[in-house]
């Protein structure tokens, strides 16, 4: 199983960053390679939300359907879900410091056996990926005060 953890202090408040973070409508703001998200059960979020996300990598778009399986306001975030018949597992967590929060992002995906070769590939795809999206999350919310 690959797995990648990133992080990132934020100047706002653990509870700001999360109430952002949580709702969808903010989710194409933040990320930097979903390019729509949508709830597919109404707006309530919590556990047992399902949503649909879609990603653009490679020149392509793909979607990803995934279930929200912690929510634990304003501490954790948590899904699972699949994309392109990979399972994955992602979540974010929220922690008071001094500067702000901290925001840990970290997702695992399970490599099938016969795919092993693209781990290291796959492992810094999605390192990238999440280094970006924290940075244009800390951009984004350190930047506009509507956040």
């Amino acid at each position: 199983m690959l797995r990648v953890e990133r992080d990132i202090v934020i100047a706002r408040s653990v509870e700001e960053v999360f109430a952002f973070v949580s709702d969808f409508d903010n989710f194409t703001r933040w990320s930097t390679d979903v390019v729509r998200a949508e709830l597919l059960n109404g707006r309530r979020v919590g556990v047992g939300t399902r949503a649909r996300i879609t990603r653009r990598a490679l020149g392509q778009h793909f979607d990803m359907l995934f279930e929200m399986v912690h929510f634990e306001p304003p501490v954790r975030l948590g899904f699972k879900g699949e994309m392109l018949g990979i399972p994955f597992r992602s979540g974010l967590r929220f922690e008071p410091v001094d500067a702000g929060a901290r925001v840990t992002q970290s997702g695992e995906v399970v490599i099938p056996p016969l795919l092993f070769l693209v781990e290291p590939t796959a492992r810094q795809v999605l390192a990238t990926t999440f280094e970006n999206d924290l940075r244009k999350l800390k951009q984004v919310l350190e930047s506009d005060g509507r956040a």
